[in-house]
């Protein structure tokens, strides 16, 4: 797992943000779970990069002294800092995220 398998499948989550933005009322709901789909995806690469890091971050703040971290925050669309910075804190745990598989109507 490399910076640039992260940095790839961010650029697609910002694409897919975008979109989702100017989505007509008919395809709003299919890009926005295209949007989460990737969104998840990039959190796995970055959680799979973080675990070859030799000294990884303990928490947050240790966290934005590494420069992939520190470049993807300050990508990140305001909206999606707090949804990227509550999954970092469970990358940063070990803790592994329970994906909810219900439909939602």
């Amino acid at each position: 797992m490399s910076t640039s398998d992260v940095e790839n499948v961010f650029s697609e989550v910002l694409t897919l943000w975008d979109a989702m933005k100017t989505s007509s009322p008919d395809e709003a709901a299919a890009d926005a779970d295209k949007f989460q789909m990737k969104f998840y995806e990039m959190i796995e690469k970055l959680r799979d990069w973080v675990k070859t890091l030799p000294h990884p971050p303990s928490d947050l703040e240790a966290a934005q002294d590494n420069a992939l971290i520190a470049w993807l925050v300050e990508q990140m669309p305001d909206p999606l800092q707090i949804p990227f910075e509550t999954e970092l804190e469970l990358i940063l745990e070990g803790t592994e995220r329970v994906n909810d598989t219900s439909e939602q109507s």
